[in-house]
């Protein structure tokens, strides 16, 4: 008796949780940089080291919060986390808003650079990323891989020729229209993981044709 596969499972959604701590720094900086800017009239770079407070209290909350409720951190999680308090940090220590504005552009260009890489020595380095939560086709892994390795390196040179513009620009995109851009992004990944998907076989169904085991 075969499988029918419209009516397998499709890859699992992000609970509320997870997205919590993925965009928890995002948020708390927007929110405290569009107070500064509307109730302080706070402008320029100092209004992007007044986010930079709500970045690193943001991603050091969501990391404590993701180790002591779920005992553990997912790798992308881990890599977000840690370069907005390695970059957040040093930008507040030096006083300078550039280095938490090339922050995005190093990280997604490493990222990128790994997705595309991993892609020629063929491996899925977003297979890794993604973890047993999500089954696809070796193909289907092949594919996504790419997508997300370009998509990395578009928004590195977007983050790059945003904030040469300035800083109230590059704070409007970094946390909200790199946001949207990325949920765009993943809803278009859909289609080809829902196709793509492998469908375990239930327990005691056979393909016509093979026996059952004795």
């Amino acid at each position: 008796m075969s499988v029918d596969p419209s009516h397998a499972p499709g890859p699992p959604a992000p609970d509320a949780f997870h997205l919590a701590v993925d965009y928890a720094g995002v948020l708390t900086m927007f929110v405290v940089s569009l107070v500064a800017w509307l109730g302080f009239h706070v402008k320029g770079g100092d209004l992007v080291l007044v986010g930079t407070w709500g970045l690193v209290v943001g991603s050091g909350g969501a990391v404590a919060a993701s180790l002591l409720v779920r005992r553990k951190l997912a790798i992308l999680p881990a890599v977000y986390g840690s370069a907005a308090l390695l970059f957040g940090g040093a930008t507040l220590v030096f006083h300078d808003p550039n280095i938490v504005e090339m922050k995005t552009t190093i990280i997604d260009t490493g990222l990128g650079v790994l997705m595309l890489g991993g892609l020629v020595l063929g491996k899925s380095p977003i297979r890794m990323l993604m973890g047993q939560a999500v089954q696809l086709t070796d193909i289907g892994w092949r594919k996504l891989t790419l997508r997300f390795g370009l998509f990395f390196l578009a928004m590195a040179i977007g983050n790059e020729v945003v904030r040469h513009q300035s800083h109230e620009l590059w704070l409007a995109y970094r946390t909200a229209g790199s946001v949207v851009l990325t949920f765009i992004f993943a809803a278009f990944q859909a289609p080809l993981m829902l196709r793509e998907t492998c469908h375990p076989q239930p327990e005691g169904l056979h393909p016509p044709g093979d026996p059952p085991s004795t």
